[in-house]
């Protein structure tokens, strides 16, 4: 991959690890990751003037979020910017990490989206299971395709705190609609008993869901309840004093918040992942709701806490993760920008 030149939208995301994880292990695999200042996912950044910040013009184009460009710039000039990098001889690779925007708003929504693909030259997607899901929905998308599972976080050490018999379950991430953190938290004070507790903690994107959140952690010890951008090495101190992690999702795609959850091996309360098989043994003693209900969900939850995990499936659990290394990730990634270029 050696002087290979890749921009990727956004450039850097402060809520997860994954777009740095990504830039870092290119890196080091030689690329040149360019960073004009175009599309950061930060709080309160904005573009400066587009005709100073483009320069190098990029060999790849990876597009993680395509709608934060679009929330930024506009649909239009959005669009007009990928059209321009693909004249100048980019290629534009995404990574399905949703199948639609979460939230619908003035830029970035479905039509934008469309427009995108028809752009697209390749795409990752994290299974084949993913694949046929986004295709059916998405069907301007390019044949060419990667198919390459969330990789592990090189910092967690496997098995520090939290307890297989424990009682507190934590909900991570931004507080978002999607995620149903509200309702899972409702859900979770009509059932709780003895010392069951809930951690939350999270930027809370949405103003409705952080109403609720904080009226529940006032009226309810039980419920803990931290709003707020939490940085890697926090989320990671955070992780290690739950027991358990709640995905109270309709759907699990991709996620990093399971992903490291899984590495910790913390026991799991959630919709079926795709790509379930990439968990090892450990996924027989989680708890697999299947179709998602918040209070079904509890009350599974319960009866798990009165019967022991299986010991050997617990121990082996993180070890036995076939989620791919970050370099191996890097490595698929070089093999898949050189065939879309060469196509």
């Amino acid at each position: 991959m050696t002087g290979l030149r890749v921009l990727q939208i956004p450039e850097t995301c402060g809520w997860n690890d994954y777009v740095a994880l990504q830039e870092s292990h290119l890196a080091a695999q030689g690329a040149v990751v360019l960073r004009p200042g175009l599309c950061r996912d930060e709080p309160g950044f904005a573009p400066g003037d587009l005709s100073h910040l483009v320069g190098a013009v990029p060999d790849i184009v990876h597009l993680h979020w395509p709608e934060m460009l679009a929330r930024l710039l506009g649909d239009a000039e959005a669009i007009a910017l990928l059209r321009e990098f693909a004249a100048g001889g980019a290629r534009l690779v995404q990574t399905v990490h949703d199948l639609a925007p979460h939230e619908e708003g003035t830029h970035g929504n479905t039509g934008f989206i469309d427009e995108v693909d028809s752009l697209t030259h390749g795409v990752h997607f994290f299974t084949k299971e993913h694949e046929l899901a986004a295709r059916r929905i998405r069907s301007r998308l390019p044949g060419p395709a990667l198919h390459l599972p969330h990789p592990r976080y090189p910092q967690l050490v496997p098995d520090r705190g939290g307890s297989a018999y424990g009682a507190t379950i934590g909900c991570f991430g931004r507080l978002r609609p999607y995620k149903r953190t509200a309702a899972f938290a409702q859900a979770f004070v009509r059932h709780a008993t003895g010392e069951q507790l809930l951690l939350i903690a999270g930027y809370p994107d949405d103003p409705a869901t952080h109403h609720t959140l904080t009226e529940i952690a006032a009226a309810h010890d039980r419920v803990r309840y931290l709003p707020g951008f939490h940085p890697g090495s926090e989320f990671v101190r955070l992780l290690e004093q739950v027991d358990w992690v709640a995905l109270p999702y309709q759907r699990v795609w991709s996620s990093g918040v399971l992903v490291a959850a899984a590495q910790q091996g913390r026991r799991i309360l959630s919709p079926p992942p795709v790509g379930s098989d990439a968990y090892g043994p450990a996924l027989d003693d989680w708890q697999i709701v299947e179709p998602w209900d918040d209070d079904v969900a509890v009350l599974r939850w319960q009866e798990a806490l009165t019967v022991p995990p299986e010991g050997q499936r617990m121990v082996s659990g993180p070890g036995a993760l076939t989620l791919p290394q970050w370099d191996e990730a890097a490595g698929a990634l070089d093999d898949f920008y050189h065939r879309i270029l060469a196509a």
